[in-house]
């Protein structure tokens, strides 16, 4: 079943077969190769990569067989040059992707600008317009041009959502705001990641639960909790 309710006799036999992002799903050929197929099941890019990521923003990494990666659009056409070790995908929102060439971690804009980052810093994907990075191994939040929204201080982090982000300092877990604000002081013994808006937390050897502004909406008093859903 595709995402328009129908479904189609797919044209060849795959070995793989993703989700679909953006009208687009990454397969791998009975070869090895992968490419895209549309949501009717026709192939509109050739299975010429070793391996591929998904689309988001119109771009998808792919990997050739050298071993270094670069985006291609929805036209199979290589846009960002296949020069990098790793890459994430291109977040929605802040248009920015993050890649690796050896020890070297950059921000690529979508038309292929690298905005070069200290070798000390570490950067993990944007999510929400804010990337995770750590330097000296601390954790902290960079912004789109790489300027450090949130100092590098904490112990652990967790990537942004809600627009905020959950952190661990002197061994206690609270909250931050994109502005580095504090939004809840590091008192939980652990805050797990915020879905639904919502974020389970421990005190002691009880679990409760917080919302996105970092209120109790029920007290740390059980042994244990799933994941809230309001």
């Amino acid at each position: 079943m595709y995402p328009d309710g129908k479904v189609y006799q797919l044209q060849q036999q795959f070995k793989g077969l993703k989700e679909f992002n953006e009208g687009m799903a990454a397969f791998t050929g009975l070869d090895g190769r992968s490419g895209f197929i549309n949501t009717k099941g026709e192939i509109i890019i050739q299975p010429i990569y070793k391996n591929v990521g998904h689309f988001s923003n119109g771009l998808a990494w792919v990997r050739d067989f050298s071993g270094k990666v670069g985006f291609i659009d929805k036209k199979g056409k290589l846009v960002i040059q296949s020069k990098y070790d790793v890459v994430t995908p291109f977040d929605p929102i802040a248009k920015r992707a993050t890649a690796r060439i050896g020890k070297q971690t950059l921000i690529l804009k979508e038309d292929g600008t690298e905005i070069i980052t200290s070798v000390n810093i570490t950067i993990k994907k944007f999510v929400g317009g804010v990337a995770l990075a750590s330097e000296a191994g601390r954790w902290g939040y960079l912004d789109k041009d790489g300027k450090w929204l949130v100092s590098p201080k904490y112990e652990n982090a967790y990537d942004f959502s809600y627009g905020i982000g959950v952190v661990e300092l002197g061994g206690f877990w609270g909250i931050v705001g994109a502005d580095g604000k504090i939004l809840l002081e590091p008192t939980y013994s652990k805050i797990t990641e915020f879905k639904n808006g919502y974020a389970n937390v421990k005190r002691g050897d009880k679990w409760g639960i917080i919302n996105k502004e970092g209120k109790e909406v029920l007290a740390p008093k059980f042994i244990g909790l799933k994941e809230f859903r309001p």
